[in-house]
């Protein structure tokens, strides 16, 4: 049994799901080289114009399917409850069966005018470019391979600590945790950043130190033929044919 975070594994073992010797630890990987902040530049100044978005503004956002496991709903509440002189947008890239009733909370709430609603993307490291902050509210969570994208990227994230987020945040270092479920946690956190945009640089430079090296796609696959090959030899069948 593969889990993607130690958390994962902890939370299957206490349901019943397999033994502690059953379980193999394996993030999964992503194209690190597709995730250059230098790159990427140009075109998040371009995702950033195709939105009408302002220089001056700053946005905060994410990439997600639009699902109540994903916690937008906070993502919203919270965005509400910053300062109004916050010059802030709200940028939602994804799609899912929530979209219509996450727009007409952003109505309800006064914010239609600064929440975007960009659908499904290919572009995400664009994306994630025209963000200044990256927001992960999710309810629970294998892993969270946009945390790792938006953490290439050098951007400052905001999460809930769920599951296997807290595998790879650590609170004040790489990053900011909240407490699930907690608009009010939540817009602290990103009235912070908005205020101390030098920490938030820090914070998104050192979560790419952290991520680069452990969540590529190449050693994932490393990762796991070493674990099949394993398996296998341990069964006394021979790797000949691989």
């Amino acid at each position: 049994l593969i889990a993607l975070t130690e958390k994962e594994k902890e939370e299957h073992l206490a349901l019943g799901i397999g033994t502690q010797e059953q379980f193999a630890v394996i993030p999964s990987g992503v194209k690190t080289e597709n995730f250059d902040p230098e790159r990427a530049l140009e075109a998040g100044r371009a995702v950033r114009r195709e939105f009408n978005i302002p220089d001056s503004a700053k946005v905060i956002g994410t990439v997600a399917r639009l699902v109540p496991v994903k916690g937008l709903e906070y993502l919203l509440r919270a965005f509400a409850q910053l300062e109004p002189g916050a010059n802030a947008y709200c940028l939602i890239a994804g799609d899912g069966p929530d979209r219509q009733a996450l727009e007409k909370l952003a109505q309800e709430c006064g914010l239609a005018p600064r929440v975007i609603f960009a659908g499904y993307r290919k572009d995400v490291p664009a994306v994630l470019s025209a963000m200044d902050i990256f927001v992960q509210p999710s309810l629970n969570e294998g892993m969270g391979r946009a945390i790792v994208q938006a953490g290439l990227m050098r951007k400052p994230i905001a999460a809930s600590a769920v599951s296997g987020i807290q595998d790879l945040i650590q609170s004040g270092q790489n990053g900011i945790l909240v407490p699930p479920a907690d608009p009010g946690a939540l817009a602290q956190a990103l009235g912070r950043l908005l205020a101390e945009p030098a920490w938030g640089e820090t914070l998104g430079s050192r979560a790419r130190q952290v991520f680069l090296p452990r969540y590529g796609e190449e050693r994932m696959v490393e990762d796991i033929a070493a674990l099949y090959e394993g398996v296998l030899k341990s069964k006394g069948i021979p790797l000949n044919w691989l």
